[in-house]
């Protein structure tokens, strides 16, 4: 979604003519509904990508029966989607979410587990023991008595060990007992724990916490329904409502937690875990404010995200017409300028595909990112962009949606791949493109002088941009391994257009 968010911002600079706010919000004229179906030999036959369905369902039912809710004879840690109820403490049916696969359905790795717990207890340890080391005892220095000629034992000190209040050897002082853990590490655990839950059928989607009154009867009542269970976990989006909080603070069994306090040791302490919905309200109200993010009424997973590019591309066709549309992901910070500058250095009027181009790439077919011969049968991928951050002409992005309402589109799962597809169908077909290649539109990270850089966690965007408001397009690396400088390579300064 913030890709989508960032793409709308370069629309606003390379607009034409800017909308009015009900134009943001007004249905394009004879788009009908989004019919989520794919259907053999890569086409998709729908019609919009913007307007849900006239029943207002945000998921259609055909991809929900795609999806698979987790049942006791389903294999574990295949990172499906997951369909979760939405209910509250009435026990009313309000719907349904997706759970990410990634976060909810991963393998049970005890081991994972067990350092995680082990680090989050050691962390907890306060560490203020200490023991009095002899010079830290009161009491004199002097000798006790002279060395020899008394037929005692030999002493120089009264505040040693041996003596009753005196020092504690090797004893225990101030210290930290925090281990350390790797990020990766403590996050796979939390996604364990949250499977875990998810298997066992513990984990409920409330549309809220909020509870009639202050009474702790009405908890005490809505646990007592729940089977086999006897600790129940309340986790809240946002701030903690003052009377869930008065109605559980006497119950022993009940705790609350906001959901930046979620925590492996918490979940398991617990049989139930209860969270509550509150993402996709917030999304709206910010979509609603704004009038830059997009909605769309489809299931999200890897397989659609080619989807997410047409609605970008719809959105800078019919809401917010615009010369050029730049389509980009939320981890990438863009220099927007500085790839305008780019884009206006091509003569008006002519077609353009501008990006980090790969010429020749053939398809993997083995990996995260393989595909099979049914899904692409040729040798070569055509040029395509990285899909990070490219841009197109309008005419391109007009004649991409002309093709999607005609149900004559071609769509491959690979959205940068399916873009240089469409792009090189209109280049054969309508008129000559100018593929303009440059490397600054960079996949693998970050180097300076860079227009697009790619991975760039919400930390080092802050950072970016500071740099930029102080004239310096330096790349910020925060507590991650430095990316080493890019080197053009042979291969790089010998490309040209095919």
């Amino acid at each position: 979604m913030r890709a989508l968010a960032r793409a709308a911002l370069l629309l606003r600079r390379a607009a034409v003519s800017a909308p009015t706010t009900a134009a943001l919000h007004r249905p394009p004229p004879g788009v009908g509904p989004c019919l989520a179906k794919n259907q053999p030999g890569f086409f998709f036959n729908g019609y919009s990508t913007l307007l849900a369905p006239p029943s207002e369902v945000l998921i259609p039912p055909e991809l929900l029966s795609s999806r698979t809710v987790w049942t006791p004879d389903q294999e574990l840690g295949q990172y499906e989607d997951l369909v979760a109820r939405v209910t509250n403490f009435h026990n009313e049916d309000k719907g349904f979410m997706v759970l990410d696969g990634d976060v909810f359905d991963v393998p049970i790795r005890k081991d994972i587990v067990h350092r995680v717990v082990r680090w989050q207890l050691a962390k907890r340890q306060q560490g203020t023991h200490s023991t009095k080391t002899i010079s830290e005892v009161s009491g004199t220095g002097r000798k006790p008595y002279k060395q020899k000629g008394t037929g005692r034992a030999r002493h120089g000190t009264l505040r040693g060990p041996q003596f009753r209040g005196g020092a504690t050897m090797h004893g225990p002082k101030p210290r930290s007992h925090a281990i350390k853990l790797q990020k990766k590490v403590r996050r796979l655990g939390l996604k364990i724990a949250l499977s875990a839950r998810t298997a066992e059928g513990k984990f409920l989607v409330f549309e809220d916490l909020e509870v009639p009154s202050h009474k702790t009867k009405n908890i005490v009542q809505y646990v007592s329904q729940m089977d086999d269970t006897k600790k129940v976990l309340l986790v809240d989006g946002g701030d903690i409502d003052k009377k869930l909080k008065l109605a559980t603070q006497n119950l022993h069994y009940v705790n609350v937690l906001p959901s930046i306090g979620l925590n492996v040791y918490s979940i398991l302490q617990h049989d139930t875990l209860n969270g509550r919905n509150e993402a996709n309200e917030e999304l709206k109200e910010e979509a609603d404010y704004f009038g830059d993010i997009i909605i769309v009424p489809f299931m999200d997973s890897y397989d659609l995200v080619v989807l997410k590019t047409i609605a970008i591309v719809e959105y800078g066709v019919r809401v917010v017409p615009a010369k050029h549309i730049m389509k980009c992901d939320d981890d990438t910070f863009v220099r927007i300028e500085s790839v305008l500058d780019q884009v206006n250095k091509v003569q008006s009027g002519k077609s353009i595909y501008v990006g980090n181009i790969n010429y020749y790439h053939r398809p993997l077919r083995s990996g995260k990112w393989s595909v099979t011969y049914e899904e692409w049968p040729e040798e070569v991928y055509p040029p395509y962009a990285n899909g990070p951050g490219y841009v197109i002409s309008s005419d391109i992005a007009q004649y991409i949606l002309s093709e999607f309402d005609n149900k004559t589109l071609r769509l491959f799962k690979m959205e940068d791949v399916s873009m240089g597809m469409w792009v090189e169908k209109f280049n054969t077909t309508r008129q000559s493109v100018d593929y303009l290649h440059d490397v600054r539109f960079y996949q693998p990270g970050c180097f300076d002088g860079y227009f697009t850089a790619h991975y760039q966690s919400p930390q080092h965007m802050i950072c970016l941009w500071r740099k930029l408001q102080a004239g310096s397009a330096q790349c910020c690396n925060i507590h991650v391994r430095r990316l080493s400088p890019y080197k053009p390579n042979l291969f790089d300064l010998a490309r040209v257009e095919p």
